[in-house]
């Protein structure tokens, strides 16, 4: 599966590494600041994406953007994604249903906090997330 990373932030870059560590493919990166989507495109080697070409080359496209920016994000995007791309958030003030129109959707929410990017091996072992959404999703 490749996945695509909207938002490189402590949690997205903490996931994108531990995704990386794991063999998964990241089809590439994409953040509202030029600099961390520099910085993330070199630590989890893989291409800097426009949006649109993000959405394209996805078959998960992960919103590792801040909570109240999920919900505007999407519905300026939902017209453009895919149909079979399932779609993941991190936010844990939000469920799935705010991907309303998606046939795949995901909340994830880990038991861990990110004040930084966390990017040693093993970073998530031992922590729980907090899975809900659709059932082939999940």
């Amino acid at each position: 599966m490749k996945i695509g990373l909207l938002g490189a932030g402590n949690v997205g870059l903490s996931l994108g590494f531990a995704m990386k560590k794991k063999g998964l493919s990241l089809a590439g990166v994409n953040d509202i600041d030029p600099r961390k989507m520099q910085e993330a495109s070199a630590i989890l080697e893989c291409p800097k994406l426009a949006t649109e070409d993000l959405m394209d080359n996805s078959e998960i496209l992960m919103f590792a953007i801040p909570d109240d920016s999920i919900e505007k994000m999407y519905s300026e995007l939902k017209s453009k994604i895919p149909e079979k791309t399932l779609l993941a958030h991190f936010s844990a003030s939000l469920s799935s249903e705010v991907f309303d129109s998606a046939e795949f959707r995901l909340s994830a929410h880990p038991a861990q906090v990110f004040p930084y990017p966390r990017l040693e091996d093993d970073v998530f072992k031992d922590v729980s997330f907090a899975l809900e959404g659709n059932p082939k999703a999940v």
